[in-house]
């Protein structure tokens, strides 16, 4: 009795199984199979219509999130998240057989309440939809490349520069205006595009600021530069006095151009402490070169007009007494002794003074 009911078993599960497999292979994936027990006995498909149900419903619905997501993104996350969306529908329409496009199960569709009726054209569209997305997933994909490396060199130019020697700043700024002009260039219609627009805001107020010191700065250096140019022009002029009144007026022209250049560091400039020390000094030495002009240019004017007197008396020294002629004499020697030293006709005032003091000495 237990045997024939084992056997019974036996059989029932063979039969279950038989069915089963059946089933299984005739809701294999292939036209060929499936396409004349759909004419024929559709219900057996049953469980290829709720496969396809399933993954026309999950396209439609990822596919509708996957749009929405890539093209209307604020946020990496969005367009990441878009990309799985898009990638779960195109493994979903992947799966919808091309056999059953235009094919509609009443019985289970009445069942069921499927909402799928496929043309080939929505098939078609809904790929060239997804292949688009792709596309623009690709696209996205470089750019936000291009948007994490460029704002990497902004950032890495910014840091850089607050440690940087004057020598490399202004090459800093080239590279951090580089990197600023590539974030412009990425696609403005991009999720990319909008975040660098968002972002060179920022780093364009930065690079200004920073920038508009470094102009400062530099037109300071320049300026400085510039005075000590003068500067030393001037000092190299005014080395091995004497030097005649032109050669001093040239010399006190140089230092005056070297004070107009420091006159145009303003107070508000990182340079203005070291200009006004500068100025203050330059001063100084053109007031010296001033005092230098000025003693040679009496110098000058003291010996000629002793040479004159001289020659008068020469002329008239036959036609007035020697008592006239030796009061005239001393007073020339009176006024060469005023000629100050240092100057290009102080050695010939001396030697005018040693000849009137011996024309006394023989006249006396």
């Amino acid at each position: 009795m237990m045997l024939l009911k084992l056997d019974r078993f036996g059989k029932l599960v063979l039969g279950v199984g038989a069915i089963a497999g059946s089933i299984w292979f005739l809701n294999l994936p292939y036209p060929m199979i499936r396409w004349p027990i759909a004419k024929v006995a559709p219900i057996i498909l049953l469980p290829s219509f709720m496969q396809m149900d399933h993954h026309y419903r999950q396209a439609i619905i990822q596919t509708e999130q996957a749009d929405q997501l890539i093209n209307q993104a604020t946020t990496v996350e969005d367009f990441e998240l878009g990309s799985e969306k898009a990638a779960q529908a195109q493994e979903h329409l992947d799966n919808l057989p091309v056999w059953f496009l235009g094919y509609y199960p009443k019985r289970y569709c009445g069942l069921f309440g499927c909402g799928w009726k496929f043309t080939l054209d929505e098939f078609e569209d809904a790929r060239a939809l997804i292949g688009r997305m792709d596309a623009q997933i690709f696209q996205e994909q470089n750019a936000l490349t291009v948007l994490e490396t460029t704002s990497n060199q902004v950032v890495e130019a910014r840091n850089s520069f607050e440690t940087s020697d004057p020598a490399t700043q202004e090459d800093i700024l080239k590279d951090w205006q580089q990197s600023m002009d590539q974030l412009s260039e990425i696609p403005s219609e991009t999720l990319a595009g909008r975040l660098a627009n968002t972002r060179l805001t920022a780093y364009k107020r930065d690079y200004e600021a920073i920038s508009g010191q470094t102009a400062v700065l530099s037109k300071s250096n320049a300026l400085l530069a510039a005075a000590q140019q003068f500067a030393d022009a001037a000092s190299s002029e005014g080395k091995n006095p004497p030097h005649s009144t032109e050669k001093w007026d040239r010399i006190a022209t140089l230092w005056e151009a070297a004070l107009a250049e420091l006159e145009n560091i303003q107070s508000d400039e990182p340079d203005y402490v070291k200009a006004q020390a500068l100025k203050a000094q330059y001063t100084i030495n053109l007031g010296e070169v001033r005092e230098l002009q000025n003693s040679q240019q009496k110098a000058v004017k003291l010996v000629q007009s002793a040479e004159k007197d001289i020659n008068k008396l020469i002329e008239l020294s036959a036609q007035q007494s020697p008592e006239r002629t030796i009061a005239a004499v001393n007073q020339v020697i009176s006024n060469l002794e005023k000629v100050p030293s240092g100057t290009t006709v102080s050695k010939d005032a001396q030697v005018l003074i040693q000849q009137a003091q011996a024309y006394l000495s023989k006249a006396n």
